[in-house]
């Protein structure tokens, strides 16, 4: 499967998609990589256990316990976090090299499925070049979604289970090929090793076990259901692609027991397998959130707080259709979609509902079309594969079957990348067989611009990836009203006027956005402009009260407005506000002995 003609194009593909990446080596830790790596007990050696991160969740709290935000549980990822802790402290560098070098190992890997993919597809004397899995490869190494899954580094789930992913895929391929039924399930035992490593690292890396199936069916047991719907005229020279392949047709007439042969049967206990191994890890997986429900804010995903149900399937089906277009289009990329940077759906007559509905034809025409299309058998099944890349990693994270923290995430992209980027390879390989010389050569140098175009791009974006300023300045350009985005990015930049301006615009864009009162009423306190400022901590309260969000806010807001009215000389609404905090947060020392100080001098 590794053989040299396989693995020079795929090496190719690894070295343009790290020299692409290289922009992005002397980046800092920016974005979610604070809270997941930074400021993570288990990512550093000299605070916890290595045991510590099988308990507890991405961003080191104990799983289902009350203060846990977030059912991520990725304890591989964190432990590679870990390890690089180990080799070289909290340099963000050494984070990067390792993050660089994955994606490269994730392109190889993915070109080199694309290769073999092509291969296997031949079917009856068709068969597909490898040259259109080398072109798979080349758009996976340029594409520009895949800079947030390499440049952020917390984002490394994405590219550990990717690798797992393709892993598992690999040896499942092998073990379809298996002669000896004891082989077959040590391989597939194998298969399902590197696919729950997978897991570990990030969720999505179950779907695996969906793409073996797929393809088990499709190709190792060349099950066509275009045949089997008697849409194909018989033919005596049409060959199976294998030898392990179940026989459409009994080749006596006999009981119909004559039909289940050997194969049969192998290909019916890996199914089985497959099933049994899927549903027992998603209990498991499932028994580790503990029944603890965890609410997404309506900043950060305002689909799952519409109560209107039309109207909330509307928008979460426009978000998927959002992910869509990054694909096919990935220019407009940002950090973070959220906090009114797209407005929900409150009409079926709303125009963007045309563009989910596209989305949906598209799939299902390529859908039928890889099932029983008029196409050779051959590119249906790479179709079939290639769809089955894309939508299975894509499901878990689509939002449409469970709440999820964001709107859109280009991260989410890297895996079901990989079925975009086989079958627009292929479909640019069936146009260009069907195009006269002169319009070859135009579709080739079009292609040619648009790798060179998302090269630039990637090039360019992994770059905005290497400070806090560059990253939310530039998300800003995309999606300026984010008010996460002016929040975030004047708590990055010095120059008062500018942070002031942008944590206003923060708090016009999404009023009840308490951390925006805190860092403008310290930003105006800093200016000299308490009353202003206790006024501001105070309106956030407010806010806060009316629609309140998991945190810390209402206890800083509290703690900020006591410390600004005692600066100002009003101790007994100082000492209120300070009482307030620690009825929040009872364990907050400064609020206690500010507390106690007031009382005694309220006292005298």
């Amino acid at each position: 499967m590794f053989e040299r003609e396989h693995l020079l194009p795929a090496l190719l593909a690894a070295v343009l998609a790290a020299g692409l990446s290289l922009s992005s080596l002397h980046g800092n830790f920016v974005f979610d990589d604070m809270p997941a790596i930074k400021n993570n007990p288990d990512v550093d050696p000299a605070q916890t256990s290595v045991f510590h991160l099988f308990g507890d969740n991405f961003w080191g709290q104990p799983m289902g316990s009350p203060q846990a935000q977030h059912h991520s549980y990725r304890p591989f990822t964190t432990l590679t976090f870990r390890w690089n802790v180990i080799v070289s402290g909290f340099d963000p560098t050494s984070f990067h090299v390792v993050n660089v070098v994955l994606h490269a190992l994730a392109t190889l890997l993915f070109t080199v499925t694309c290769r073999v993919l092509c291969a296997r597809c031949a079917v009856g004397g068709t068969t597909i070049p490898a040259a259109v899995g080398t072109l798979a490869g080349l758009l996976f190494a340029v594409h520009p979604v895949h800079t947030e899954a390499v440049s952020n580094i917390v984002c490394r789930a994405e590219l550990l289970s990717c690798i797992f992913f393709l892993l598992s895929f690999f040896v499942y391929m092998q073990c379809c090929d298996a002669k000896a039924p004891l082989r077959m399930l040590v391989l597939a035992a194998g298969s399902y090793a590197l696919t729950f490593a997978g897991l570990l690292c990030k969720e999505q890396g179950i779907t695996s076990v969906v793409v073996c199936a797929v393809y088990d069916a499709l190709i190792a047991t060349d099950i066509d259901p275009r045949s089997i719907l008697g849409l194909d005229k018989p033919s005596s020279t049409s060959k199976s692609s294998t030898a392990d392949s179940i026989p459409r047709k009994p080749r006596r007439a006999g009981p119909a027991s004559s039909a289940f042969t050997p194969a049969t049967f192998k290909f019916l206990l890996r199914q089985a397998t497959l099933g049994l191994f899927l549903a027992v890890v998603v209990m498991w997986r499932v028994s580790m959130n503990k029944d603890e429900v965890v609410t997404v804010d309506e900043k950060t995903n305002p689909a799952n707080h519409i109560k209107n149900p039309l109207n909330r399937i509307l928008t979460k089906n426009h978000y998927v259709a959002l992910h869509a277009g990054l694909l096919v289009w990935p220019m407009p990329l940002a950090c973070d979609w959220s906090s009114g940077a797209i407005e929900s759906i409150t009409s079926i007559a709303d125009p963007r509902n045309i563009g989910t509905a596209v989305m949906y034809v598209v799939l299902v025409v390529l859908g039928l079309t890889s099932l029983i299309g008029s196409l050779h058998k051959a590119s249906r099944r790479l179709l079939a594969m290639s769809l089955a890349l894309l939508v299975a990693p894509f499901i878990p994270a689509s939002g449409l079957f469970v709440e999820v923290g964001y709107v859109v995430a280009e991260r989410l992209l890297y895996s079901p990348s990989m079925g975009f980027c086989l079958a627009a390879a292929l479909l640019l390989y069936l146009l260009y067989e069907k195009l006269n010389v002169p319009l070859r050569v135009l579709l080739s140098i079009a292609l040619a611009v648009l790798l060179a175009l998302f090269a630039v791009k990637s090039w360019t974006r992994n770059a905005e990836w290497v400070s806090e300023a560059s990253l939310y300045e530039s998300g800003l350009m995309v999606l300026p009203n984010n008010a996460k985005l002016h929040h975030n990015f004047a708590a990055s930049i010095s120059d008062q006027a500018r942070k002031e301006f942008h944590f206003r615009e923060a708090i016009r864009i999404y009023p009840p956005y308490a951390s925006a009162y805190v860092n403008l009423g310290v930003t105006l306190a800093q200016t000299g402009r308490e009353e202003e400022a206790v006024k501001t901590w105070q309106q956030g309260l407010r806010q806060w009260e009316q629609r309140p969000i998991l945190g810390d806010d209402p206890a800083i807001l509290n703690l900020n407005s006591g410390i600004g009215l005692k600066n100002l000389g009003r101790y007994p609404e100082a000492l209120h506000h300070f009482e307030q905090c620690l009825r929040y947060q009872p364990h907050r020392t400064t609020c206690r002995e500010w507390r106690d100080i007031l009382r005694d001098h309220l006292k005298k």
